[in-house]
């Protein structure tokens, strides 16, 4: 670039010069990350390749919604370039501590194979227009979305263009070295009413909204998997900042008074209901599993108290069940919502590094082998004889030991997990009780 003032014939040096714009974000994640936050992921600087470790990358991984969302606001005409890459998913992202990977011992990357600690090929996902909390609210642009099986833009959860051909999806077949070495960047514009997406130098999308979305946030997110970002340059006509969002501070006097947890501290927050005895729980994000954890002191002789009575008051639209773990088993007991789409249960069964790579379990074989049991809700008080619903699935009596419940879902039917729960939506419980049967 060449600097000048014509009317002096005065040059200016280029290299010492510092041109600044206003409105213009370029990340390179050399600094600490301050203008973005993020609750599940354990986001972090990280290595990409387990094998050369010297390069770190903005990297997450996790076994529901890891998502990374921008403090800042980006509001009219507006241009987002970014590159990310798919991460090994490792087992420590599923919080299992026993995975250790020694580079110089494992190079033919034996361990790796044995935890199917590798990539998968879905989901590397850019929203943006949205308001920070509910992925989907603004404009999202899904990559391998589906099981990589269809490229999308959606214009508040809606599909309003998609793509199925090869050279918009990851490579297929199980060989690592089909994605080990790529980077997928992507150019994302808004201009007046026109939405233009490219990848590489290729344009995928080219989208006329008759009611374009003003701004919003800019983020990051995945479906049960890992990515790394490298990158991201954002421009717009203007740009704020939002500084607190996504952060739940910790109240330890409910935790004093009721037992329930939450599995990822931001997910919900948890405070006294108006109600004595209930506890009012709120979403923080529209993402995730939204799981909530009993674990009682000694394990529940279901032989003796198999009647499970837990006050339970929730709208109609809110998706949850209840997952069990009795004796080495997960249990599930349906409350509210679909059993279809679902890959896993909320039981540290499924809380092990090979469940990264788990198949869809089909609605058909999620009743036969998971289903305990289709639980009352009767003002507002869900009971269900966890004994009765033991025997008819022929359990052993000396395996019924009641150890783990856990509230939340798990299905991801139809992008379920990004939009069947709206951050801000609540519901009410107590504390669960057990009783003799009255049979």
């Amino acid at each position: 670039v060449f600097f000048g003032i014509a009317s002096t014939g005065v040059r200016l040096d280029p290299t010492q010069q510092d041109l600044r714009c206003q409105q213009l974000r370029h990340e390179l994640f050399e600094r600490a990350p301050t203008n973005w936050r993020w609750i599940e992921g354990a986001f972090r600087m990280d290595n990409r390749w387990a094998c050369q470790d010297q390069w770190n990358f903005m990297a997450c991984g996790g076994t529901g919604i890891p998502m990374m969302v921008s403090r800042e606001r980006f509001t009219g005409d507006q241009y987002h370039q970014y590159f990310l890459s798919l991460r090994p998913a490792y087992p420590s992202d599923a919080g299992d501590k026993t995975f250790k990977y020694n580079p110089k011992q494992d190079n033919r990357f034996e361990r790796f194979n044995r935890n199917f600690a590798w990539y998968n090929r879905r989901d590397l996902n850019f929203s943006f227009c949205f308001d920070g909390r509910n992925p989907l609210s603004g404009y999202s642009v899904v990559f391998g979305g589906d099981d990589n099986t269809e490229t999308r833009l959606l214009r508040k959860g809606r599909v309003v263009a998609s793509t199925r051909k090869a050279y918009y999806l990851f490579r297929g077949g199980n060989d690592h070295q089909g994605v080990h070495w790529d980077w997928w960047k992507f150019t994302v514009q808004r201009y007046g009413n026109r939405l233009t997406v490219h990848y590489l130098k290729s344009k995928v999308f080219d989208y006329n909204d008759p009611e374009p979305l003003h701004g919003g946030h800019i983020g990051f997110w995945t479906v049960r998997n890992g990515f790394t970002v490298a990158r991201v340059s954002s421009m717009a006509e203007e740009v704020d900042k939002v500084l607190d969002m996504l952060y739940v501070k910790e109240n330890p006097d409910v935790y004093r008074t009721f037992p329930w947890r939450p599995l990822i501290r931001d997910s919900v927050q948890c405070e006294p209901a108006a109600r004595s005895g209930w506890m009012r729980v709120t979403t923080t994000l529209g993402a995730g599993f939204h799981g909530l954890r009993y674990t009682p002191k000694e394990p529940v002789n279901l032989q003796v108290t198999p009647v499970l009575r837990l006050p339970l008051s929730m709208p109609a639209s809110h998706p949850l069940h209840l997952h069990l773990t009795i004796g080495d088993r997960s249990w599930i007991v349906a409350v509210q919502g679909t059993l279809s789409g679902m890959k896993s249960l909320l039981t540290p069964q499924y809380e092990k590094g090979k469940c990264f790579q788990i198949p869809l379990i089909p609605e058909d074989k999620m009743r036969s082998d998971f289903l305990l049991a289709e639980a009352r809700l009767e003002k507002n008080v869900l009971t269900v004889d966890l004994g009765q619903a033991l025997e008819g699935k022929g359990v052993p009596q000396e395996e019924w030991r009641l150890t783990q419940i856990t509230l939340g879902h798990t299905s991801n039917h139809d992008y379920a997990l990004v939009k069947a729960c709206r951050a801000g939506s609540s519901y009410e419980v107590g504390v669960p009780a057990f009783f003799p049967a009255n049979r």
